[in-house]
C-alpha cells in the first residue's frame, strides 16, 4: 500500500464533532487520496496560516478508530504497530 502523504492521517482522525470544534468545514471521508495541498485548504482562518498549530490541535482531537475507518494506510499501520 502506498501512502501519498502523511497529512491524510491527520484529517482521518477527526470525527464530525471534532471537525466542528476545530472549524474544519469540509468532511473528509475517506482520506486515502489526501495531499498536503488538500490538507492545508480546510485549515480554519483562526489559525492564521500557522500549519503547525493546526496540526497540533488536530492531534488533540485525534480518534484512532475514526482514522482506521477513514484511511486504509493508517488502518494498516495501526493494526500492525498500535495493537
Amino acid at each position: 500500500m502506498v501512502v501519498r502523504e502523511i497529512e491524510a492521517w491527520y484529517l482521518a482522525g477527526l470525527n464530525e464533532e471534532s471537525s466542528r470544534k476545530l472549524g474544519v468545514e469540509r468532511r473528509f471521508d475517506p482520506t486515502n487520496n489526501m495531499t498536503k495541498d488538500k490538507f492545508n485548504r480546510p485549515m480554519p482562518k483562526k489559525f492564521g496560516g500557522a500549519f503547525l498549530d493546526f496540526k497540533i490541535d488536530v492531534l488533540k482531537h485525534f480518534d484512532i478508530a475514526t482514522a482506521k475507518r477513514k484511511n486504509g494506510a493508517f488502518a494498516y499501520f495501526a493494526e500492525r504497530f498500535l495493537a
